[in-house]
């Protein structure tokens, strides 16, 4: 399945290119993106270009609504599918984000993403972007009163989006920002990295959260999928109960759990008793199963995008400690009433 935005920046190539002299912009995106690239007096088109080039010595930053953002930083922290030595897709007892900072940059102020995208599309557009710039940004204010900005922190060397509503509504905006201006950051969001793990014609479900049932979130980039919102049962067995209950009759080849509160180790015991011939109360659920069924986690996905990326790039660090957390959050900008606001560190986070 091809992802929608890819052939939509391909349609627009043509249109988009960065040089010295002259930077076209797509009108297809918003004002912002525009204004940021051309208007030298934006303390964004600063950050801009400060940071065309994703440096070692950055941070991977994590962004994203309250829940998402702190569910993926955690899979990140302790993700671990590949050897640290060679790149090698095994794990070796070492997270493979050692040596790395998450950044967890959670967006209190705007959360939840479901409702902002749904109160106001082109807003919300623009907020994505602004997330992405906030986290290219060094400066950050050491205080919910610090509106000048004091603090200086890591711009971002990977930015990676936690909700998929940055996918369905601003990833295009985000896309073409880096695109019109040469910028090389790499960029991460979980429909896009489970996109590129499903087969052409596959047959996909989707465990999602109770909110973004009977929504198109999903069903725009998959358009036949089964969705279903995550329960206290079984995650895979009630899924494939409510499955046969709808007339369903073709097996599953992918099952997105795009839910971060299921209980994966609860959903793999249930994947191995379906495979298991003499586990009989489970004969029935079987041949709901295609050959090659498979389960995708998007914060999975991403982590794996991630540290390729990084490794492609000789991006890591190669600093010599555990995956160490930082938290920053947003809060209303003082003494305002337009809805601004500023990014300040969350220290009551605990590790």
């Amino acid at each position: 399945m091809r992802f929608p935005r890819i052939l939509a920046l391909a349609a627009l190539l043509p249109a988009i290119f960065s040089c010295k002299e002259e930077v076209k912009v797509s009108e297809n995106t918003i004002p912002f993106v525009r204004d940021v690239i051309l208007d030298e007096s934006m303390h964004e088109h600063g950050v801009l270009y400060s940071s065309l080039e994703a440096q070692p010595s950055g941070d991977v930053v994590i962004v994203g609504s309250r829940q998402a953002a702190r569910t993926v930083l955690d899979a990140f922290a302790a993700f671990d599918s590949f050897d640290n030595i060679d790149g090698s897709s095994a794990s070796d007892g070492l997270p493979d984000f050692s040596g790395e900072n998450l950044v967890c940059l959670r967006d209190d102020y705007h959360s939840p993403y479901y409702l902002q995208a749904a109160r106001d599309r082109q807003a919300f557009r623009r907020l994505g972007v602004e997330m992405l710039l906030a986290s290219m940004d060094s400066l950050y204010s050491v205080s919910q009163y610090d509106i000048i900005g004091r603090g200086r922190k890591n711009p971002a060397k990977a930015v990676v989006f936690a909700d998929p509503e940055i996918d369905r509504h601003a990833r295009f905006d985000i896309d073409t920002l880096l695109l019109a201006s040469g910028c090389d950051l790499p960029v991460f969001s979980p429909l896009a990295s489970v996109s590129a793990r499903i087969p052409e014609g596959a047959n996909v479900g989707v465990i999602c959260r109770p909110e973004h049932y009977g929504s198109d979130l999903y069903t725009t980039f998959w358009p036949d999928c089964t969705v279903f919102a995550s329960d206290s049962l079984g995650p895979l067995t009630s899924f494939l109960d409510r499955y046969v209950a709808q007339g369903a009759l073709s097996a599953l080849d992918v099952l997105v759990v795009a839910d971060g509160e299921v209980d994966l180790e609860e959903l793999q015991n249930e994947l191995e008793a379906v495979n298991d011939m003499n586990r009989l109360e489970y004969l029935d659920y079987n041949h709901l199963l295609s050959n090659d069924f498979k389960v995708i986690v998007p914060a999975e996905a991403m982590a794996a995008d991630c540290i390729r990326t990084l490794r492609e790039r000789d991006l890591f660090s190669h600093r010599i400690h555990y995956p160490e957390k930082k938290f920053y959050l947003t809060v209303a900008r003082p003494r305002t009433d337009d809805g601004s606001y500023i990014v300040i560190p969350d220290i009551y986070v605990q590790n």
